[in-house]
């Protein structure tokens, strides 16, 4: 009996029952049925609740379909000029790095060193080579008027595009010659960058600026009186 119910479950002949043992099985299957569907109804909701359910996340689904289309080609856009942009963004940063390295060089090689800027993720480490001997990566090792020196090339390396720039005691630590070297490579770059202007604060004598001035003068033609102005605190 319980393979003929589930045989005409799905289609619509009559189930012929042989006895009464059959009905009373049938009977039992169907109180068991009807037992289910009474306790899914409480907790899922009834038929009617069910179907009212399904047709309101069928509309809420298709306006959401809809909205995805309309957002699909700006977002790709969007995506596209990201990608470009980020491009465009690592481009510049390499050709950064590059005019870094290349200005701390040149700065070095003022006072006859050379030197390398390397660029990684978290980390920038700076090699000077001293009159062209072996590298040096801390600093520390130097003297006071290298690493001065050093620490100046370094900083003027990294702010070529900066409308202001100020140092303070730049040349302390450093004798005579490191310092007219100092003193005329922050000249010589204010002059270069006329878009830039620089404060120098520094306790040692000025009395070096105006032989130094002549310097930059003679490299320059279209240098400035007003170009250089000194205010001695006392």
């Amino acid at each position: 009996a319980v393979a003929a119910v589930e045989g005409v479950m799905d289609r619509d002949t009559p189930l012929e029952l042989e006895n009464d043992d059959d009905v009373a099985l049938v009977e039992k299957l169907l109180a068991k049925m009807k037992a289910n569907i009474s306790s899914l109804e409480k907790e899922c909701g009834s038929l009617e609740e069910l179907e009212l359910q399904y047709l309101r996340c069928e509309k809420d689904y298709e306006h959401k379909q809809k909205m995805f289309v309309k957002i699909k080609g700006p977002w790709e856009l969007l995506r596209g000029a990201l990608g470009e942009r980020w491009q465009k963004f690592e481009a510049i940063k390499a050709h950064l790095q590059k005019c870094a390295n290349f200005s701390f060089n040149y700065l070095l090689g003022k006072r006859g060193h050379t030197g390398t800027l390397k660029f990684k993720e978290e980390e920038l480490k700076m090699v000077v080579r001293l009159n062209g001997g072996k590298g040096v990566r801390d600093l520390k090792s130097l003297s006071g008027g290298e690493r001065s020196l050093a620490t100046l090339a370094f900083m003027l390396s990294l702010q070529s595009e900066t409308p202001f720039r100020a140092a303070d005691e730049f040349d302390v630590f450093q004798d005579a010659v490191n310092r007219k070297v100092s003193l005329l490579t922050l000249l010589q770059f204010a002059v270069e960058h006329p878009g830039t202007q620089m404060l120098l604060l520094t306790p040692q004598d000025l009395s070096a600026v105006d032989e130094i001035k002549e310097d930059v003068i003679a490299k320059h033609e279209n240098y400035n009186d007003k170009f250089i102005k000194l205010v001695r605190i006392s």
